[in-house]
């Protein structure tokens, strides 16, 4: 949007430049467009320098994890329940600037508002003199009326040019420096789930009766429901049994949130998918096909969860010891591609 704009200013200001050095009406023309542009351009400078905003530095209390209960049962949080952390700084440079020369702005403007008519009437001398595209009556170059007009065109300059670039801003690029700052500092755990809320407020409600679980039943009753409430309760599921198809199938209907960015979610997912591997090969007969994908998928979500957060390889290799209360991975203690990653 912007870019066009500018391309027609230079445009005209460049038409504006020929027209000056032409004698007569398009000259005195050319020079009040250079004039109202000059005076433009200094406001969009002041209107820019004062509506720039600033971001607020707040300091992070202790994070509230709201779904504490699913880490006494081992998992953790995986960052699910975290803010997420900010590893750059917004550059406050020019804020400072901004401020610096918006204070020093008001300082001198206010100090100089006496010697406002004598700059005017200088400015006009000015034209008057390096101005003079007119012949006069007894034959002398005159710059005619522009002397007048010149001060009016640059005070409407200034001020369409502050007015054009502070709206500009606060309407504009305030709220793509919001988004800039929201993307930043979002946490996908708290995003709202869209579509599989239903089989997620099922499964919760009927964790809630079983186990009466305050969570639960806060999750099944709620209006909205986070990602990370939708991992507490695929977290749920791991510990019941035969329940890991279950859980997986819920996982595959958050694969379109902001669930596969979090870490604990490939955790759960890896944990599901290990439950499965080893029901398959304690079935009678199971099918080579379905045990190897469950291994592949396993290994996978093994690999994502690493990814997303390398501290989750202690926990990952605990829970390939058949002897601990998650031995969702024991079936690949000695795996090597499993010990490769972890």
């Amino acid at each position: 949007m912007i870019g066009p704009v500018v391309l027609i200013i230079a445009l005209v200001a460049a038409l504006s430049l020929w027209a000056a050095q032409v004698r007569g009406i398009p000259g005195a023309i050319g020079i009040g467009i250079l004039i109202t542009i000059a005076g433009a351009s200094i406001g969009c400078l002041v209107g820019f320098l004062f509506s720039l905003p600033r971001v607020l530095t707040v300091d992070a209390g202790p994070a509230v994890v709201r779904l504490e209960a699913g880490a006494a049962k081992g998992f953790g949080d995986g960052g699910a329940g975290k803010p997420k952390p900010r590893l750059l700084a917004s550059n406050t440079n020019l804020e400072r600037i901004s401020e610096w020369l918006t204070t020093m702005l008001v300082g001198v403007g206010l100090t100089q508002i006496s010697s406002l008519f004598d700059y005017t009437r200088r400015f006009s001398n000015f034209i008057g003199t390096h101005a003079a595209i007119f012949t006069g009556i007894d034959g002398k170059p005159t710059a005619g009326v522009l002397p007048i007009v010149a001060p009016i065109l640059l005070v409407f300059g200034l001020v369409v040019g502050f007015l054009s670039l502070y709206l500009y801003t606060r309407l504009a690029l305030s709220p793509l420096f919001l988004m800039v700052e929201d993307t930043l500092t979002r946490d996908p755990g708290k995003e709202v789930i869209q579509g599989a809320d239903h089989s997620i407020r099922e499964e919760a409600a009927t964790i809630a009766d079983a186990t009466q679980d305050p969570v639960m039943r806060q999750v099944a009753d709620g209006r909205a429901i986070s990602v990370e409430e939708s991992l507490y309760v695929i977290q749920n599921l791991l510990y019941e049994d035969e329940a890991f198809d279950r859980a997986i199938q819920l996982g595959n209907q958050l694969a379109g949130t902001s669930a596969p960015q979090i870490a604990h979610y490939w955790l759960l997912m890896a944990a599901a998918f290990g439950q499965r591997h080893h029901f398959l090969l304690q079935s009678s007969g199971p099918a080579a096909k379905d045990t190897l994908a469950a291994r592949r998928s396993a290994l996978d979500s093994v690999k994502e969860a690493v990814k997303r957060d390398p501290r989750l390889k202690a926990q990952l290799r605990a829970m390939m010891n058949a002897d601990a209360v998650d031995n969702d991975l024991q079936d690949f203690k000695d795996d090597p591609e499993f010990l490769a990653v972890l």
